[in-house]
């Protein structure tokens, strides 16, 4: 009888090239939403935060041609959570070949052991025999949803009133810090979903939402009916991800910034930001161990521009929801800069590490320009260093 492994294991996954969904991806354009699942999973739950870390590597599949790789990806399993998905995006080469694998492997894990580390994926072929000439398809224009109300008309909940004005750009804030959930009874996704306002959302709602429903608010957007994706999808976060991975190199980046404190005593963290002058919002998770840290406060720091309004959602001890939007851009910077202090008091009376990841489970991830758009930006995780008290 075969013992189920213990610890974090990875299982394999399936996908037909294309996708189901018939949405793809070509060259290394984004243009669809074709993605291989795989599921981390736990073999009990853990009353601590497990932290996975997992890459690709090619077995016959190439990394850049078939998939996009993954790269020391930290996955997060909050206490008493048993799955994570990690959904890599598939890229389309319309060539007549052989079902193609490549690995997702578990390189570390912290507060827990590695059981099943190796997920295989296998790409299954689903391109008819030749190589005809690809051509383009028009993408379809999306059109508003009759009787759905209006984009950003969020507020009073659940129906909105007819209207875009302020009380709609705060509950906009609270639900993109995850203070409150979208209904899934009425249209009021489809409606919190504003941006990018060319396609009506996009299936996520980030900083970049409150942006567009400040835009309608203010006047700059006409009031526009409601369209767009109906409920929430994973897909453009994790294309925002790898994506962001990518081009987060080139300068504009999140981090968890340096620091250490006493046991017993307080430690502030800083959220640090390498902007590039056209950032007017920011939303995000911080995920930290509740057991060595709790009661955080947080305030703004020199990177938030003037008259940023600063939303915060600490109902759920290990993670905190992050919003910060403004209609200032921060200033331009070569040098990482403080945007956000989270103090915490630290339970632990010995020294030690302890992690703090910037993820999306609470709060999207997401860096919006004054226009509603998401900004491609690499967001990164640190340690807090508690040192023993004399």
């Amino acid at each position: 009888v075969a013992v189920p492994p213990s610890g974090v294991s990875v299982g394999d996954a399936t996908v037909n090239e294309g996708g189901p969904t018939g949405n793809r991806i070509f060259g290394d354009q984004p243009s669809g939403e074709d993605t291989i699942d795989f599921l981390i999973s736990l073999a009990a739950p853990s009353s601590q935060t497990v932290t996975v870390r997992v890459s690709t590597n090619g077995i016959t599949a190439t990394e850049g041609t078939d998939f996009t790789a993954v790269d020391d990806l930290d996955v997060v399993l909050p206490p008493n959570t048993l799955t994570r998905t990690v959904s890599v995006p598939m890229i389309e080469d319309q060539l007549d070949e052989p079902n193609e694998t490549f690995s997702l492997d578990i390189t570390n894990a912290i507060n827990t052991t590695i059981g099943d580390g190796q997920g295989i994926g296998t790409i299954i072929d689903d391109d008819p025999e030749g190589t005809p000439t690809p051509t383009a398809t028009p993408t379809a224009t999306p059109t508003p949803t009759p009787g759905a109300g209006f984009e950003s008309d969020i507020a009073p909940r659940p129906n909105g009133d007819g209207q875009t004005i302020s009380n709609d750009v705060v509950q906009a804030r609270r639900f993109v810090s995850g203070l409150d959930t979208p209904s899934t009874a009425t249209s009021e996704f489809q409606r919190s979903d504003s941006a990018p306002r060319a396609t009506f959302g996009d299936g996520g709602l980030n900083s970049a939402d409150v942006i567009q429903a400040r835009r309608y608010a203010s006047g700059l957007d006409p009031q526009t009916p409601a369209g767009g994706p109906t409920m929430s999808s994973m897909v453009p976060g994790i294309l925002s991800e790898f994506l962001a991975d990518v081009y987060g190199i080139f300068g504009r980046e999140i981090r968890i910034g340096s620091a250490t404190g006493i046991a017993s005593k307080t430690v502030t963290v800083p959220i640090e930001i390498m902007p590039y002058g056209d950032e007017v919002a920011v939303s995000l998770t911080l995920e930290y161990d509740a057991e060595v840290l709790s009661n955080p406060r947080l305030s703004l720091g020199e990177a938030a521009s003037e008259e940023s309004v600063l939303t915060v959602n600490t109902n759920e001890p290990g993670r905190i929801g992050i919003l910060v939007d403004s209609t200032k851009a921060m200033v331009a910077s070569d040098d990482l800069r403080p945007l956000v202090f989270v103090t915490f008091e630290i339970a632990r009376e010995k020294g030690g590490e302890v992690w703090v990841g910037l993820t999306d489970t609470l709060a999207a991830r997401g860096t919006s320009d004054a226009g509603g758009n998401t900004l491609s930006t690499k967001y990164v995780g640190g340690t807090v260093r508690i040192v023993q008290q004399d």
